[in-house]
């Protein structure tokens, strides 16, 4: 039965038939192939293939994972004295800087181990500046952390056009 036929005859496996014909292993090398001999140039989404191969390299090693989450550390100990939200702007610069750069590049998992450890860090300084032992998971949800204090919540990756918009509450949708 073809595609388009299987297709108005049960519309509920639309999509799923299309999906299985390009995942093949067959069409994914072909179109790899073409791709190739027409050089890497870029196509529809603007994207060529020393990008993309570029871009797989650069995930942040946990170094420098570990680096930033110190300089955090650093820079809310030095403003031990400051309004929570004044030492969250100063965490903010650093850790824009670090986003913006791995931006590009295979860094989800980074970023998502950066994003938890920098809010942890920020909700027990908020704690500490109140003499308090905890983290504030009951006293502040993320709409305080990421509205009020306005801790840094942009850490989605370039990629094309679907780009994921990062609410002010740190709540992450998607928008085609």
């Amino acid at each position: 039965m073809g595609l388009v036929t299987r297709a108005t005859a049960a519309p509920e496996h639309r999509f799923w038939g299309l999906h299985v014909h390009i995942a093949k292993l067959e069409t994914l090398q072909a179109a790899y192939a073409e791709a190739r001999r027409n050089g890497g140039a870029a196509g529809i989404d603007g994207v060529s293939f020393e990008q993309i191969e570029s871009a797989a390299r650069m995930s942040p090693r946990p170094k420098k994972v570990t680096q930033l989450l110190r300089t955090v550390g650093e820079t809310l100990r030095s403003h031990r004295a400051s309004p929570v939200r004044d030492a969250v702007g100063g965490v903010n610069e650093i850790v824009r800087g670090w986003a913006n750069y791995f931006r590009v590049g295979n860094a989800s998992r980074a970023f998502a181990k950066v994003r938890y450890n920098v809010e942890l860090k920020v909700r027990r300084f908020a704690m500490r500046q109140r003499k308090r032992s905890g983290f504030g998971w009951k006293r502040w949800n993320r709409e305080v952390v990421y509205g009020q204090w306005d801790l840094f919540a942009d850490y989605r990756l370039a990629r094309g056009n679907a780009a994921a918009r990062t609410k002010p509450n740190g709540l992450i949708t998607r928008h085609g």
